[in-house]
């Protein structure tokens, strides 16, 4: 654990009394005693230092005691990372089949992704527009707290209701600059170019929405769908990926070029 979750009702208690997943998490998965010290982060991003000072196995809870954030906790594995900005980046994934959106929605938050919208497309296999995305919400926001925890990024992700391709145009509402990724090169700009572009443009380093397709890709329907919002399309020049590759990738590719031009 690099930084414990606070409840979401916190709002800077001196005293915090945990039970519950809270208590099995620090007291039976991590096995803290009293007297640890460990860093929290509440539902606000704000980091708290923290002190196990208490714990009733009878109940099944344990105090701590929360200070306002003055220096990290831990050394080498357990250090926090950089508390700095990142690029702001919207992923819009288009639901992959089996656990592999499980697998993308943990790395991705790992890496900082400022918020994930699950996709309904055209060639998406799972539907999760009804109840079975209600019940996928709830996996997923566990997933995206266990990563953050273990992970110590500064971004607390969020995870967005499910919508349908065509949904994107109106969930974005023109905040920053919008691109979607397809299989075949549609456009002689790279997405550096795109990038820069819009700065140039602009002025200003953008908030930038990334749209990945399912397995399938994207229909032909859905890139004109994309270009009538004013997304442009970008093309990744490396060998055929997957497409949860393809999603961090093209996170990965983003994040480097918005940083660089940052400094």
């Amino acid at each position: 654990m690099r930084v414990f979750l606070l409840p979401a009702g916190f709002r800077g208690e001196r005293h915090l009394e945990l039970e519950g997943k809270s208590y099995r998490y620090l007291i039976k998965v991590l096995r803290l005693r009293e007297g640890a010290q460990f860093p929290g982060r509440d539902a606000q991003g704000n980091l708290w230092d923290l002190l196990l000072n208490r714990i009733d196995t009878g109940k099944r809870s344990c105090t701590v005691t929360c200070t306002e954030h003055t220096q990290a906790i831990g050394h080498g594995e357990n250090s926090l990372p950089p508390q700095e900005a990142l690029p702001e980046i919207h992923l819009y994934q288009s639901v992959l089949k089996g656990k592999k959106l499980d697998t993308l929605i943990r790395q991705a938050v790992e890496m900082g992704v400022s918020r994930i919208i699950p996709v309904q497309s055209d060639y998406s296999v799972p539907d999760y527009m009804g109840k079975e995305g209600a019940s996928r919400m709830n996996r997923w926001k566990v997933i995206r707290d266990e990563a953050l925890q273990q992970c110590g990024s500064p971004i607390l992700t969020e995870i967005a209701e499910p919508i349908r391709l065509s949904g994107i145009q109106d969930d974005w509402a023109g905040r920053g600059l919008g691109v979607f990724f397809h299989q075949e090169e549609l456009s002689p700009v790279t997405l550096q170019g795109t990038i820069q572009g819009y700065v140039q443009h602009t002025g200003s380093i953008p908030a930038v929405a990334l749209v990945i397709g399912p397995e399938g890709g994207l229909s032909d329907d859905e890139v004109e769908c994309m270009k009538k919002a004013g997304f442009k399309p970008a093309f990744l020049k490396t060998n055929i990926l997957r497409a949860e590759t393809a999603a961090l990738y093209a996170t990965a590719c983003t994040q480097m070029i918005l940083t660089e031009l940052e400094s």
